[in-house]
């Protein structure tokens, strides 16, 4: 006779002596994968997992399985979705089929999280998406996502097939409903008969009629109510009930207790109310898809942008290329209305670009010879040349994804809290569904069953699971949809909390288009040579002031090029080292003098240096026009009761000439980034939460130092990569709309949780008094859902028409 496996039951193979001690014992396991999931089990301290289990658990599946997924560990394959932050360390975004809840979350993170290599996991049930880092030297990929697919949640890479799993999630979720909902309306007509006739009913019609109704019934249960037995059984299994658990127990209890009873005779059957509430959780289920559906919209929108292929330059003409094999300096042709399919420069002539897609703006740019072209934008003039600088996972496009993805993957504070009530919630639901059945088998045996049922149906957690994380993904994907992306989970809940504004003022209240006002030669070289030494110091370069040498450019190329904090850009032209930025950094100290006198001549402004580092040989004025809306933003966040400050690096003169178009009587000029980001201490001390606004490389300490910041798409990666917003497009619009969806977001999120705690306290004690039927409680728990779900997405509308129009400050 042989041995059945300690885990999964199955039979030992003869002469396998594989084992696991439980209890200080030897146990036998058929195969090297159950003994490992025994082993994982009991070293998290989950042991008394095998003495209450009722069954046995599924056999792991065989590492050949995990084999399947070894097609991702080619760079090939990664290229579009894999980022590479660093030699130690690389990102990627998935989204997993059947993932759910809290308890699914947790089964993930800590599952993952155990493996070597692993740095991060994020898990959100709202958008069924997983971000993980790792080490790739210590672990391959296909390792992670075969243990994603063991563990029973497939997962995609988002730029590969993400819209192909969420269309495979809603197919199905939208073929369980209506096989319930054609079980249900079926069963409900046998039902009908039950209650028309009431003891009239001959027996012999009645026991057909039970017998018609379950076999309707059992199909409907298997089939319509799997997930909710897999989700009961994987938080069992590990230890972490989630919502599944009090659903299952009841579509368990009264499955069963029909069937028995239409097999043996009885008084009631419970077939109707099963299909019921197998019908309407499906229904909330679909909500729940649809919900996240829309949210990963925004992102897959952005994935979509870029062309499969494109038309490369070489030797040998056009040749048609898929844009993953596209590098760095590749030259391709785009023709006229076809999609740019990554970051480069415009290598000659001109043309109108619409960057809708990824700004907002409708009205298309012109772009000159020597100007950045930013991926998934279209080319509406003639066809064009572009050099390449950034591709695949560089490009902005593919930045701001990989922000979202971040965003979406994580979970504020206040959503956490909302999974921890959640879970905690199921321990009472079952303590109060068994005081039921126990005082109901007492006082009426006869009801003990039907009022258990209403009190594990009708208290189903599910509306309070919700309530926090689907109002937040909503908000996040109507701010994007309005110009404004939320890159970190917790954003939102700290927007409402600003009491301060403070704001850079290059490129961000300016439009970053500059243009050369003036210029100075100051050592007798015509000033054609030296624009075209500042031109190419400037190439490649994020800085708004970088646009207004680029048209200046005479071919020369510069080398060894380097930003200086505070300074400026520093490198070689023709092997001499050159010093382009602020006139003490271009030509060393005591250069007020010269700027002065240009000033008394041009009046006052932002003044350029160019240099040696020893010598000045150069000054060009810059202009840049304030941003369209600016005035009018800065002027409704102050009647928001939130004072706006700037804090700026240029000189004094430019900073206050702003300052008073703007009507901002708090101003800083010659800030360095230490000084900017003390100066955010200061606030901080006082007791002010402190909202940045910033686009350049030296922006970053300062975003990263505020409680929250926003970057905007423009500027440089750097500030993105800091900063918990972005702000798209030319407008400063978005910024106030973002702070006004924010503090709707928290009022829905306290409306949702009002909601879930009041019904549940008028609902759990009715139940319990046998006042609910279970269909009554099918129908109430799923309309708690479907409000929660649909008070929450009336946050991707925008709260306004006209974001600028507000009458009184409102805080929160």
């Amino acid at each position: 006779m042989s041995l059945a496996c300690f885990h999964c039951s199955e039979p030992v193979p003869p002469g396998l002596d594989l084992t696991v001690t439980v209890d200080g014992a030897p146990r036998p396991v058929c195969c090297p994968g159950c003994r490992a999931v025994a082993q994982l089990i009991l070293s998290s301290g989950h042991a008394d997992y095998y003495r209450f289990r009722t069954a046995p658990a599924l056999r792991p599946a065989e590492p050949a399985a995990a084999d399947a997924w070894t097609a991702f560990d080619r760079p090939q394959a990664q290229a579009t979705f894999v980022h590479q932050v660093s030699a130690e360390r690389a990102e990627a975004g998935f989204v997993v089929e059947g993932l759910r809840c809290a308890a699914c979350a947790w089964l993930i993170e800590s599952q993952l999280m155990r493996l070597p290599g692993v740095r991060e996991v994020r898990v959100s049930p709202a958008t069924g998406r997983v971000q993980l880092a790792w080490r790739p030297a210590e672990l391959k990929l296909s390792e992670l996502l075969g243990t994603l697919a063991a563990l029973g949640y497939r997962p995609h890479p988002i730029a590969a097939d993400a819209r192909a799993a969420a269309t495979r999630e809603r197919h199905s979720a939208l073929k369980r409903l209506l096989v319930a909902g054609l079980g249900m309306m079926q069963v409900s007509s046998f039902a009908f008969a039950f209650y028309l006739a009431g003891d009239t009913l001959e027996p012999a019609m009645r026991d057909f009629l039970r017998l018609i109704s379950m076999l309707v019934a059992l199909p409907v249960l298997l089939y319509a109510g799997t997930p909710f037995f897999l989700g009961a059984w994987r938080g069992l299994r590990h230890g972490r009930p989630g919502m599944d658990l009090p659903v299952a127990i009841a579509l368990t209890l009264a499955g069963g207790a029909s069937v028995w009873i239409t097999l043996t005779g009885g008084a009631e059957v419970y077939f109707d109310s099963v299909v019921m509430f197998v019908f309407f959780l499906s229904v909330s289920r679909w909500f729940e898809a649809d919900a996240r559906g829309r949210v990963r919209s925004v992102g897959e929108a952005l994935a979509a942008m870029l062309p499969a292929s494109v038309l490369r330059l070489g030797a040998d003409g056009p040749t048609p290329v898929a844009v993953s094999e596209l590098a760095p300096g590749d030259r391709v042709l785009v023709g006229s209305g076809e999609v740019i399919p990554a970051d480069g420069l415009l290598l000659e002539g001109a043309t109108q670009v619409d960057e809708a897609l990824l700004t907002g703006e409708s009205e298309p740019r012109r772009r000159t010879a020597g100007e950045a072209l930013i991926g998934g934008s279209v080319n509406l003039g003639p066809p064009v040349t572009v050099e390449l600088q950034r591709v695949g996972t560089a490009t902005q496009v593919s930045q701001i994804a990989r922000l979202l993805q971040r965003a979406q993957a994580d979970r504020p504070p206040l959503a956490l809290l909302a999974d921890r009530l959640a879970s905690g919630f199921i321990g009472l639901v079952l303590l109060a569904a068994a005081a039921t059945g126990l005082y109901w088998w007492q006082v009426e045996p006869t009801r003990w069953l039907a009022n258990t049922l209403a009190v594990l149906v009708v208290s189903c957690p599910c509306a309070l699971a919700l309530a926090t994380p689907t109002a937040f993904a909503a908000a996040a994907a109507g701010l994007a949809r309005r110009g404004l992306l939320v890159t970190r989970g917790a954003a939102l809940e700290n927007l409402t909390r600003v009491r301060s504004v403070l704001l850079d003022k290059t490129g961000t209240l300016t439009a970053g288009r500059p243009q050369i006002a003036a210029s100075r030669s100051l050592d007798g070289t015509p000033i054609e040579q030296h624009l075209a030494v500042a031109a190419a110091l400037e190439v490649g370069s994020s800085h708004p002031y970088a646009r207004a040498f680029l048209p200046h450019a005479g071919g020369l190329t510069a080398a060894q090029v380097e930003p200086v904090t505070a300074g400026g850009v520093r490198g070689q032209v023709d092997g001499r080292t050159w010093h382009l930025g602020t006139p003490e950094f271009a030509g060393g100290p005591g250069q007020t003098a010269a700027v002065d006198a240009l000033e008394r001549e041009h009046g006052a402004g932002s003044w350029v240096g160019l240099g040696d580092g020893q010598r000045l040989v150069a000054l060009f004025l810059l202009s840049d026009p304030l941003r369209t809306d600016a005035a009018d933003t800065l002027a409704a966040l102050a009647r928001r009761g939130l004072a706006p400050a700037i804090s700026s690096g240029d000189a004094a003169p430019a900073v206050a000439a702003v300052a008073g178009r703007l009507g901002v009587r708090d101003w800083q000029a010659r800030q360095t980034p230490q000084q900017k980001l003390a100066a955010i201490r200061a606030r901080q001390q006082r007791g002010e939460v402190v909202l940045m606004v910033g686009d350049g490389v030296n922006d970053a300490p300062i975003l990263a130092g505020a409680d929250v910041s926003v970057a905007l798409a423009s500027g440089a990666a750097l500030a993105h990569s800091q900063a918990d917003l972005l702000l798209l497009g030319e407008r400063l619009a978005p910024l106030l709309d973002g702070i006004d969806t924010a503090r709707r977001t928290l009022a829905v999120v306290r409306q949702n949780l009002a909601w879930a705690a009041v019904y549940n306290l008028l609902a759990i004690p009715l139940a319990a008094a046998g006042l609910v039927p279970p269909w009554l409680a099918a129908l109430g728990m799923s309309a708690s859902s479907a409000l929660v779900v649909g008070n929450s997405l009336r946050l991707l509308r925008s709260p306004r028409a006209n974001t600028l129009a507000q009458a009184e400050p409102r805080l929160a």
